[in-house]
């Protein structure tokens, strides 16, 4: 929970870590539609 609220905070997240779950995301939307 004290992550979540470290994040919630944060206005500025690390990109890398935005761009790591957005392909973590697409991947997995991939394989389901396959």
């Amino acid at each position: 929970d004290d992550l979540k609220q470290q994040v919630a905070r944060d206005d500025n997240p690390s990109p890398s870590m935005e761009q790591a779950f957005i392909e973590l995301v697409q991947g997995y939307d991939e394989e389901e539609t396959r």
